[in-house]
């Protein structure tokens, strides 16, 4: 936000000579009218002056990275002499324009507001960047189908240019090379299924079937004898689990005996060898 005190530190003058009618933008933003121009501002926002005595003022806002920070340290113009900018409103965009020719060390000022009409096309709408793609024409079915011929022979020269060319005469050739060659390999197979034949009758004896004798397991010897049997086996031993008790018959289970404690055996032992008439 520009300040008001005509000895602010923050001025901004012009580098470069800029022609009248020159605009910077166009710029996203909401311009509004301030009832008040002592109105408190937020950093970024822009105080105009109208010019007149009906509006005090305009209140320009934008979180549009694009506007450079020179232009929002403009001071507002006091009289129209000292104007150099002036805000443009063009539908929904801002434009910056200079309203007179400015030499180089020119402090830049600004004041008033214009405001623009939207430039209309042909077609009767407004000549503005529309977003998305663009829609596409309406075709006659003529036109649809010569639109899928050429896309039929775009297809087909891919294709021929990826595989090769195939003239019918080639064909016709490899066929014939190809049967020629099939009966030859058959000719082959049936002489040499007849010589096996041939060999095989009046010679085939038991002695063909005989399984093979297994090798014996083991070491070779040194002393060119046959390797002997290993005795013990190797890995681990199999844990033998206790073998399983035989059921007992009716007879055994009535003389199976009680299993009695210790303490009570003493005290049959006891009175057992007890005399009444040792004691008296």
């Amino acid at each position: 936000m520009a300040s008001e005190d005509a000895e602010a530190q923050v001025k901004v003058f012009a580098k470069q000579a800029v022609a009248k009618g020159h605009r910077y933008g166009p710029y996203k933003g909401k311009l509004t009218t301030m009832t008040k121009w002592d109105e408190a501002l937020q950093m970024g926002s822009i105080k105009i002056p109208s010019g007149n005595t009906e509006v005090s003022g305009y209140r320009f806002d934008s979180n549009d990275f694009t506007i450079p920070m020179w232009l929002r340290f403009i001071k507002p113009a006091v009289t129209a002499d000292t104007q150099t900018i002036t805000i443009v409103q063009v539908g929904y965009n801002f434009y910056f324009e200079v309203t007179k020719d400015v030499s180089v060390g020119t402090e830049h000022f600004i004041l008033g507001r214009k405001m623009e009409d939207v430039e209309i096309g042909p077609d009767g709408n407004p000549l503005v960047k529309k977003r998305g793609r663009p829609k596409k024409p309406k075709l006659t079915p003529e036109q649809l189908a010569a639109i899928e011929e050429e896309k039929k022979k775009k297809l087909e020269a891919k294709h021929r240019q990826k595989c090769g060319t195939i003239k019918a005469k080639d064909i016709y050739e490899d066929v014939e090379g190809d049967e020629e060659e099939a009966e030859i390999e058959e000719e082959e197979e049936a002489a040499a299924a007849e010589e096996e034949a041939a060999k095989a009758d009046g010679k085939s004896t038991d002695q063909n079937l005989d399984p093979m004798v297994k090798r014996p397991r083991g070491r070779p010897r040194k002393d060119g004898l046959p390797p002997q049997q290993r005795k013990t086996r190797r890995g681990r031993r199999r844990k033998v689990g206790r073998p399983r008790k035989r059921p007992l018959s009716d007879s055994e289970e009535e003389t199976k005996q009680i299993k009695v404690p210790h303490y009570i055996r003493l005290v049959q032992v006891f009175f057992s060898d007890f005399q009444p008439s040792n004691y008296t």
